[in-house]
């Protein structure tokens, strides 16, 4: 089924990059396999599918400009926060990874913290590193 509905959607696009006029026949071969063309087989029954092609008017969007002092203050804040535990590799590849990239940050052990214990239980957390980037 899921192929199906891709067959349909690249039908449409191509109905709606090409021309209004085009005409869309579905028909069943001898195996029971079902197809879709622009132009029927002269040998298996076809039926006509109606396709509709929606269009929309966008409104005007400006274009995206880089913002370098966006950047700088990303990483001149503590924003970020991370949870990890002293075992745990990848805890110290992300330590390791923010350090390199003088990228300030808050860490607290998710077993000898006591505030590590408390945000990890509020956060859910199933595993570490947990990294938070301000909200998220």
């Amino acid at each position: 089924m899921p192929r199906l509905k891709f067959i349909i959607w690249i039908l449409v696009l191509g109905v709606a990059v090409n021309a209004a006029h085009a005409e869309i026949y579905r028909w069943v071969d001898e195996n029971g396999k079902i197809h879709f063309t622009d132009k029927p087989p002269e040998t298996a029954k076809t039926q006509k599918v109606r396709v509709q092609v929606n269009s929309f008017t966008s409104t005007k969007i400006s274009p995206f400009k880089f913002d370098a002092s966006l950047i700088s203050k990303r990483v001149a804040s503590t924003d970020v926060v991370m949870y990890s535990t002293t075992w745990c590799g990848y805890c110290k590849k992300a330590r390791r990874y923010f350090t390199q990239q003088n990228i300030p940050f808050e860490e607290y052990d998710v077993e000898k913290s006591s505030k590590g214990k408390k945000d990890y239980k509020a956060l859910k957390g199933r595993g570490v590193p947990i990294i938070l980037v301000g909200e998220r």
